[in-house]
């Protein structure tokens, strides 16, 4: 590839990685999968940030801003300057991007890209589109790759949609509609995109819990959550945080450090054996 001090003329990576959307479709998913395998997990990454970024920012009481937020539910932290909209910004100016003329295209012709050495153009295989405008760009000055489109992941990288998978609203309505949940005006339609995925996550680790085991959660939770109970003794759910405690508390993330004599909260969960 060819290289820039200054950062800001990409050379051929605008060109190889434009193609790479394009050559999903017209090669064997085997021999795909070098190319853009391992770009893959950096789109997710930077997707699931702002997917939670957005949510933070609609949630009462919580700060977009703050890294705990996102270790809570195992999402990676994205600085400021490596963030999509950012990046965008500054392509504007060119000042990331580099120089925005339209590269060529090759029609008609039986050519592939090969990454086995230095990448180049070649005769004999499946035709290669090269588009005017790229679903990833690779920024010299910071040693970084940026991913804007990862609609054809599951080709080749199938179940990677489950991952934080988000409850559907079937699901919400069933835990919310559960007898130790009551709802004071709050709809289960209104739930946020964490709360949602939490709902996922809980119910997998909840359905095959025994009475007597779901009884003990429950009595945990009212323990541990700090929820306001109704005069019934269930849960009583009026805002974001009071799920997002609740669920917390299924999750039996609250515990007491006895040598500091603290209550505190775990961010995530980790197994170990």
């Amino acid at each position: 590839m060819s290289n820039n001090n200054t950062g800001a003329n990409l050379g051929f990576e605008d060109k190889l990685w434009m193609a790479a959307d394009k050559l999903c479709g017209t090669m064997d998913s085997a021999e795909y999968k070098h190319v853009v395998l391992g770009l893959i997990f950096l789109k997710y990454i930077s997707d699931s940030f702002l997917e939670k970024y957005e949510a933070l920012q609609a949630e009462e009481f919580a700060d977009p801003e703050d890294r705990d937020e996102y270790l809570t539910d195992n999402v990676f932290w994205v600085p400021t300057e490596a963030r999509w909209h950012f990046l965008q910004g500054k392509a504007k100016t060119r000042k990331a991007l580099g120089n925005t003329r339209k590269p060529p295209r090759f029609v008609n012709q039986k050519r592939f890209l090969d990454f086995s050495g230095q990448p180049q153009i070649v005769e004999q295989r499946n035709q290669v589109e090269i588009k005017s405008e790229s679903d990833a760009v690779y920024v010299d000055a910071e040693n970084t790759l940026y991913f804007k489109d990862v609609a054809k992941i599951k080709l080749f990288v199938p179940g990677i949609e489950i991952l934080h998978r988000k409850a559907t609203q079937e699901e919400v309505d069933d835990f919310l509609g559960r007898d130790f949940i009551t709802l004071e005006s709050y709809e289960a339609a209104s739930v946020c995109v964490l709360n949602r995925k939490r709902i996922a996550d809980i119910g997998k680790k909840i359905h095959n819990l025994t009475s007597e085991k779901m009884i003990h959660l429950i009595d945990y939770a009212k323990e541990q959550s700090g929820i306001e109970l109704t005069e019934d003794g269930t849960f009583k759910i009026s805002y974001e945080i009071d799920l997002k405690n609740l669920l917390f508390a299924m999750d039996q993330r609250y515990y007491y450090a006895d040598v500091y004599e603290e209550n505190r909260v775990a961010n995530s969960v980790r197994i170990v054996s």
